[in-house]
């Protein structure tokens, strides 16, 4: 009698059934790493971008403000606050625009300004940018001598 080699059916289904629970219980916890993982890089994006600012303010020897608009879809922009009123107005000088993931909601009502002066240390009081991806919730705090910190 020759012998055969092979897999049976049952064998393969298990092997099968076994794949399938693992995949059931790895599935969620990968979710939940891109989550974490997205959030935090929109975060450095984000204090990378106010690093920026301040050097814009040393560069320009000008006010540079930033605005951060409420809700999804945010799009930071960064501009030469010449008569410093806190907001941009025609005929100021955009700089630069940074554009968050889609699913990253900004949790304020209204939207937030942050001026940095020619000195390009930012003083005043502290500024809090709370922000929300899937699960996840960070927040930036700007404080009053400029040191900026994301905190969970």
């Amino acid at each position: 009698m020759k012998e055969k080699r092979g897999y049976t059916l049952v064998e393969i289904l298990i092997v099968i059934a076994i794949i399938s629970i693992l995949s059931a219980i790895a599935i969620p916890n990968f979710s939940r790493y891109r989550e974490i993982y997205v959030t935090k890089g929109e975060m450095q994006k984000i204090v990378s971008f106010i690093n920026l600012a301040k050097s814009a303010s040393l560069k320009y020897n000008d006010q540079i403000g930033l605005i951060f608009p409420a809700g999804n879809g945010i799009t930071v922009t960064m501009f030469i606050d010449s008569n410093r009123n806190n907001a941009l107005d025609n005929g100021e000088t955009v700089l630069n625009r940074l554009v968050l993931d889609s699913n990253l909601t900004h949790q304020t009502n209204n939207p937030v300004y942050i001026g940095i002066p020619p000195t390009g240390i930012i003083v005043g009081s502290n500024t809090t940018l709370t922000f929300k991806y899937g699960n996840q919730t960070r927040r930036i705090v700007v404080s009053g001598y400029g040191r900026i910190r994301v905190e969970k």
